[in-house]
């Protein structure tokens, strides 16, 4: 099966942990987890929360105490 989600990075802002996101736009979450992830749908997500737009998950972040605004994102097909 096909998964298509957006990736990005971030650094846990008090404890340096780096974290891994995939936003989802087609199920509308965003999985924040320490593994990358190539493997059909993801199914090892430390945490999944509600986002709607790329908008969504960068509000996330800035609450988490990251900068959310600096977060690259990129497109990818995993299959």
């Amino acid at each position: 099966m096909a998964y298509y989600v957006y990736k990005g990075a971030v650094k846990h802002p008090a404890y340096e942990l780096p974290f891994i996101l995939y936003f989802d736009s087609y199920e509308e979450s965003v999985c924040i987890t320490t593994y990358d992830i190539h493997s059909p749908k993801p199914s090892i997500c430390n945490y999944q929360f509600p986002a709607r737009s790329l908008n969504d998950v960068r509000i996330l972040i800035n609450k988490m105490g990251a900068d959310g605004d600096s977060v690259i994102f990129k497109y990818y097909y995993l299959h």
